[in-house]
């Protein structure tokens, strides 16, 4: 099991949500890409817990918005 940390690459404003760019999460997943296990689930969840943004409704849990990164 690897560790990985996700980070936004951009920043995005769209009505009462706002993400900066450079939030970051930690996920430890058994994938190559935690984007790609789940369609992302335990990414987004870890950004509910610790920032209260959910992306999934935005379509923002995709490598265009987000850096995976091997730890």
């Amino acid at each position: 099991m690897a560790l990985y940390k996700i980070t936004t690459k951009r920043k995005f404003v769209n009505g009462n949500l706002l993400i900066d760019k450079g939030m970051t999460v930690q996920d430890s997943s058994f994938a190559a890409n935690p984007l790609d296990y789940d369609e992302g689930t335990d990414v987004n969840n870890a950004l509910i817990i610790i920032y209260g943004i959910d992306l999934k409704p935005q379509g923002l849990l995709s490598t265009t918005f987000l850096e995976v990164e091997k730890i």
